[in-house]
């Protein structure tokens, strides 16, 4: 009777460290899980990050295109309009001119 009093507690016994084993096991297998998941999280959260930087830098250098456009427009204009100028001046010497050699 004692005998298998004893032999029942070390049944009891090991199936408890069994359970405990077990338990531990799943606790480390969901900490491991938990841990993947944070790894492939913050995988994206770079992966987001060095797309939005790339997007920036390109927005960047649209707007600086832009402004050297505008700026060669600005510039194209001015010297449009001082060809413009230049002709309407060497036109008005040749009226002078031709005025100045006709026959009175």
């Amino acid at each position: 009777d004692e005998q298998k009093q004893k032999e029942l507690r070390e049944l009891q016994l090991r199936r408890e460290l069994q359970l405990r084993a077990k338990e531990e096991e799943m606790r480390i297998r969901k900490c491991e899980e938990v841990r993947l998941k944070q790894l492939e999280v913050e995988e994206d959260r770079l992966r987001i990050l060095a797309n939005l930087q790339r997007v920036r830098e390109e927005e960047r250098r649209r707007e600086e295109e832009v402004q050297r456009m505008g700026t060669e427009e600005i510039a194209s204009t001015k010297a449009n309009k001082m060809w413009r100028l230049r002709e309407t001046v060497v036109q008005r010497q040749q009226e002078e001119e031709d005025h100045v050699q006709r026959p009175k």
